[in-house]
Formats: C-alpha cells, sequence, structure tokens
C-alpha cells in the first residue's frame, strides 16, 4: 500500500467522527422552514383580521339602515363599500332589504388581505362575509 493511501485511510475515519459545522448545517436547513411557516402564520392572522374588520364594517352599515339614519339599500350599498375600500379596494357589496330585514354580502379577495403573498394558493381564494339586521324603525 503506497505512502499516501496509508495517510487517505487514516484522514476519512477522523473526518466522520469530528461534527465541526453541524450547527451551520442545520441553520440552512431549518431557517427556510421557519420563514415560510412564518409567513403563512402572518397571512393567514391579516386574512382573518381583515375578514373580522370587515364584518364590523358591514355590522355597522346595517345598523345604520336598522335605526334610521339610511333609507334605502343602495346607501348602505355604498357606505359599506366606501368604507371597505381602505381593507380591499376589489371588494364587492350587495345589500337587500327583505320585509323588516337587511342583509349585507361582501366578497373579498384573499390576495388584498394577505401581506407576504408568499403562498400563492390564496391567490384565487374569496372571503365572503355577511350581516344581517332587523330593521327597527
Amino acid at each position: 500500500m503506497s505512502k499516501s493511501l496509508r495517510a487517505l485511510r487514516a484522514v476519512i475515519p477522523q473526518q466522520f467522527q469530528h461534527e465541526h459545522g453541524s450547527i451551520s448545517v442545520d441553520a440552512v436547513i431549518w431557517i427556510p422552514i421557519y420563514a415560510v411557516m412564518t409567513s403563512l402564520i402572518m397571512d393567514v392572522a391579516l386574512m382573518l383580521d381583515g375578514q373580522a374588520r370587515a364584518t364590523r364594517i358591514l355590522q355597522d352599515s346595517n345598523r345604520l339602515i336598522s335605526t334610521g339614519f339610511l333609507d334605502s339599500a343602495s346607501e348602505v350599498r355604498d357606505e359599506a363599500e366606501e368604507r371597505l375600500d381602505h381593507i380591499s379596494p376589489n371588494a364587492t357589496v350587495e345589500t337587500s332589504v327583505n320585509g323588516d330585514v337587511v342583509t349585507t354580502v361582501a366578497v373579498i379577495p384573499a390576495s388584498d388581505l394577505d401581506a407576504i403573498g408568499f403562498l400563492y394558493s390564496f391567490a384565487e381564494v374569496d372571503i365572503t362575509v355577511s350581516a344581517t339586521h332587523l330593521i327597527e324603525l
């Protein structure tokens, strides 16, 4: 056996016994996974927050016609669209009055509510929010 082959055989087992740099390898593997999970959680949380704010806007708009501040379904729709514009400029709002009940439905693209947009699975999802109130007057 040659001298260089013996030296190589002595060095190779030593390399497998040392764990220098294992933390760097772990970081390279885990940090991207944590980043993806964090962005998913942030996007979903912001969508839920947008849904809650939209629900509040629809309830407030319905309450305006319920208490007599607004007179027609079109006024309620316009009020809701105007207030939803800062949350989602692409939101569509429909309002109907059936007897003593006013119902407002808003459809908001989820892509308007996410911050990062890292996950494309939410790009085509629409969030539907509705509110129904009894007209008091």
